[in-house]
């Protein structure tokens, strides 16, 4: 893919944006006494906004150091900032001001417009990853167990109290006669749709154990290959829900 048509469009999207050099203003101890901006708080998400300046744009990345995955010093008119990854996510950090919080809201922006342009991109660079072997599948079995139990559990408590109420009856008095009401009935059906709750999780802790099996076990190795995977489950899973309705 020839990057270089979207790379101008994103440059020209990002002016006057740059990556901060000699030329750029910077207080003493700006790498350490740098505040997060309260705009800073409405960047994209941090690998999009890593991707687009780091790898696009040809950004520095001054690398990792205490509580800081990534940072990347930036100029906008000669003012120096840092767009870092933090302990509590990505921000714009500057001297406290109101100037710096006026310039971060305007980095901002620059870098939202920026990202809806660089989506074709985006979707090469996914793509290039997926066809290798540099993906992180992410481990939910744990989670997903436990949503199977608390169905699970549901279930078993719903059916245990129909059935203890299987013989109960309430009346309610009114103007003209009475309502019965049979709790047993309304119990019934909340444990049914718990059972169902339930085959549904059960299934999808299991598919994914076993996508987790395959990988481990090595015939699953690109992310291809796992991608097929997961749309083969989702079409199972469908299926199932058809069936039952």
């Amino acid at each position: 893919m020839d990057l270089d048509p979207i790379r101008n469009k994103v440059r020209t999207a990002t002016f006057p944006l740059k990556p901060a050099g000699s030329g750029s203003a910077t207080p003493d101890n700006f790498l350490f006494d740098a505040k997060r901006t309260e705009a800073g708080r409405q960047l994209p998400a941090y690998y999009l906004v890593y991707f687009l300046l780091v790898d696009l744009l040809d950004f520095k990345n001054l690398g990792q150091f205490e509580k800081v995955a990534c940072s990347v010093p930036v100029d906008l008119r000669g003012q120096a900032f840092l767009i870092e990854h933090r302990k509590f996510g990505l921000g714009v950090f500057a001297p406290e001001s109101a100037e710096s919080e006026s310039a971060a809201a305007e980095i901002v922006r620059l870098i939202q417009n920026a990202v809806k342009i660089a989506e074709p991109y985006f979707d090469w660079r996914a793509e290039q990853a997926v066809r290798a072997s540099k993906l992180n599948v992410v481990n939910k079995a744990t989670d997903l167990f436990a949503r199977f139990t608390f169905f699970s559990d549901q279930y078993a408590a719903k059916r245990a109290e129909a059935e203890q109420r299987a013989h109960e009856r309430i009346e309610t008095r009114r103007e003209n006669g009475y309502d019965v009401h049979f709790p047993a009935f309304g119990l019934r059906r909340e444990a049914k749709w718990f059972a169902l709750s339930a085959i549904e999780s059960f299934f999808s802790w299991t598919e994914h154990v076993f996508i987790l099996l395959a990988i481990l076990a090595a015939p699953v190795v690109t992310g291809d290959a796992v991608a097929k995977l997961a749309v083969a489950k989702l079409g199972r899973q469908v299926q199932g829900r058809a069936r039952r309705v």
